[in-house]
């Protein structure tokens, strides 16, 4: 008798787990980007129209050289005036092999002493 007992509580144990899934999953709401037909937009909330995604834009501002005309002059910083970048002004440093009389030898450091680099 105690057998049919523990049998019975085993099986009303798993009949009403079964109906409580059942039940949870009936009422589960879906939303967000798994409810819509195609899914979000990389913004994560805007649903895509289509699988495409062509409603989805890019929404972050556009600064810096991307967001002039005609982009930025070799600083990374002045904005070009017109296409050609007559505005920017290439101005080199003066210093290293560049101010030597003779240049500098291989190394790219050492002064050439004369002409044919003896001393290198």
């Amino acid at each position: 008798m105690l057998i049919y007992l523990i049998l019975f509580i085993i099986i009303c144990t798993i009949i009403f787990i079964l109906y409580q899934k059942k039940h949870t999953e009936e009422n589960k709401p879906i939303g967000g980007c798994s409810g819509t037909r195609y899914g979000c937009c990389d913004d994560g909330f805007t649903s895509k129209q289509n699988q495409y995604g062509s409603n989805c834009y890019n929404r972050k501002p556009i600064g810096g050289c991307a967001g002039t005309r005609y982009g930025c002059c070799n600083d990374g910083v002045t904005a070009k005036q017109n296409d050609n970048g007559s505005n920017c002004y290439t101005i080199k440093p003066v210093g290293g092999c560049a101010v030597t009389r003779y240049g500098c030898c291989n190394d790219g450091i050492t002064a050439k002493r004369n002409y044919g680099g003896s001393n290198c």
